[in-house]
C-alpha cells in the first residue's frame, strides 16, 4: 500500500472462502494488471486453519503476475490475529470496535508490536461498521469518538492502516449508508 498511496491509486481487496473463489480473484486482477488484497474472514481461518489458508494463497500468489497480498479481516480475537501472523500472513485488522476505546488502543497496540517482530502489518479499527458479514456485526455503526481520538489512536498505536469511520457498510445491511464525506 505504500506505492499506492505514494502513487494515489486504490488496491481492490476481496474476501475469499475457498480455493476456487482466491483463484478467481486473483486471475481477474492479473487481466486488469490490478494489484490485489485478499481478505480472509475470521469464520472462514476457523473453518480452513491460518495455515492452509496461507499455503493455498503462498501457492497462487507465486504464480501470480501481479502484486498480492494475504490480509485477515475485522477480527476481534487478538489470539487468532497472533495465530495468522505467526504463520506468515502479512496483515490483519484487529477490530478492537467492541472494546472500550484504551483498552482497543492498548491490544491494538500490543498487536502492532507483535506484527513487527514479524514483519506483518496491522490495520485498526475503532468503530463498528455497519453491517452484518459472516454472522459478525450489527445494523448499527458504532458511535463517533472526535477525529482528535482517532489521530491519538493512530499515533499511540502505530498501526500501518486505518478503518476510519466514515458511514461504510459491509455485508448485508438495512439502511442505506451515508458518506461522511467530512471525516474523510
Amino acid at each position: 500500500m505504500d506505492r499506492a498511496f505514494e502513487k494515489r491509486y486504490g488496491v481492490a481487496a476481496f474476501n475469499t472462502v475457498d480455493d476456487i473463489t482466491m483463484h478467481g480473484v486473483i486471475r481477474a486482477a492479473e487481466q486488469s494488471k490490478s494489484p490485489l488484497i485478499i481478505q480472509i474472514s475470521v469464520k472462514t481461518v476457523k473453518f480452513w486453519g491460518a495455515e492452509v489458508v496461507h499455503d493455498m494463497f503462498t501457492d497462487m500468489a507465486g504464480r501470480a503476475t501481479v502484486p498480492i497480498t494475504l490480509h485477515l479481516d475485522h477480527c476481534p480475537d487478538p489470539q487468532v490475529a497472533r495465530d495468522c501472523i505467526d504463520v506468515g500472513w502479512n496483515s490483519v485488522l484487529f477490530d478492537g470496535s467492541g472494546m472500550s476505546f484504551g483498552e482497543n488502543q492498548n491490544l491494538t497496540k500490543d498487536i502492532v508490536a507483535y506484527a513487527k517482530s514479524k514483519d506483518a502489518a496491522v490495520e485498526g479499527e475503532v468503530v463498528a461498521v455497519a453491517g452484518v458479514e459472516d454472522g459478525m456485526g450489527s445494523d448499527e455503526e458504532g458511535g463517533l469518538p472526535p477525529i482528535e481520538k482517532e489521530l491519538e489512536f493512530i499515533e499511540d498505536t502505530g498501526i500501518y492502516c486505518y478503518a476510519p469511520p466514515i458511514g461504510t457498510a459491509h455485508g448485508f445491511y438495512k439502511a442505506t449508508p451515508k458518506i461522511r464525506y467530512d471525516r474523510m
